[in-house]
């Protein structure tokens, strides 16, 4: 049983009373800790441990480039490396997932064409690089919806073969075979590429992976099965280089 307040000596009731100051020194080391920027990398696998190492990485102490120094980039380039190459694959995902919403007169919506595409160049046997790029085509609508196909070729650019970036670079124009007529165009504006090597082949991405790929009844592969196909393409060393090559 609690005691009465008149059982509460003085003594005591100082104690309640009195504020609890405990917190402020926590509060202070907090404040200090929080002065000090810093970015915290798990890796699960160092050294064959289990455990996680920790890298504790400083913030600069400049708000301009040009006053970085090469200690200064040596530890910034690898931290983008590493962050923006572990976030590559969900961030896609997540542009995918913007292509959800109004079908805007279609019978499906643009991630549900985007998956079309994908499964229909996995089930017809295409490489990994066209499968990945047919998934990707439309990937830019969008953000960049007047060069949806310059866009998306950019991001596949650094991973993929050559002739994969070609035809998603201008599947765009090609496409436009089945509709530019129609709104006072030129069908035959893919002809300007005829001596290209891969002329044939964007021919055929549209007519198999493009221009087929509304209809809500056919059975497309969730993005999920598209997740290992896209995080081994975009694993790969890049093709193009972050940092221009000194002069010889």
């Amino acid at each position: 049983m609690p005691p009465s307040p008149a059982d509460v000596s003085p003594a005591s009731e100082d104690q309640l009373l009195r504020p609890r100051l405990g917190l402020r020194p926590w509060l202070a080391l907090l404040r200090r800790a929080f002065a000090f920027a810093f970015w915290v990398r798990f890796d699960m696998a160092s050294k064959g441990s289990g455990w996680p190492r920790i890298r504790v990485m400083r913030t600069m102490s400049w708000t301009e480039m040009q006053y970085g120094t090469k200690q200064d980039y040596e530890l910034l380039g690898p931290a983008f490396e590493q962050h923006a190459r572990s976030n590559l694959v969900d961030n896609l995902c997540n542009l995918l997932g913007l292509l959800r919403g109004p079908t805007l007169g279609y019978q499906c919506d643009r991630y549900s064409h985007s998956l079309q595409s994908g499964t229909r160049a996995l089930r017809n046997g295409e490489s990994i690089d066209m499968v990945v790029g047919a998934l990707l085509h439309d990937v830019a609508d969008g953000f960049a919806p007047e060069n949806h196909s310059d866009a998306a070729a950019a991001v596949l650019a650094p991973y993929v073969d050559e002739e994969t970036h070609w035809v998603i670079k201008h599947h765009g124009i090609f496409q436009g075979y089945y509709y530019f007529h129609h709104l006072g165009g030129d069908r035959h504006a893919r002809d300007q590429y005829v001596d290209s090597p891969f002329y044939d082949r964007c021919i055929q991405f549209c007519a198999e992976y493009d221009q087929n790929c509304f209809d809500p009844s056919y059975d497309a592969l969730p993005l999920e099965e598209f997740r290992p196909l896209m995080e081994e393409v975009f694993a790969r060393p890049s093709r193009v280089p972050g940092v221009a090559p000194a002069p010889a």
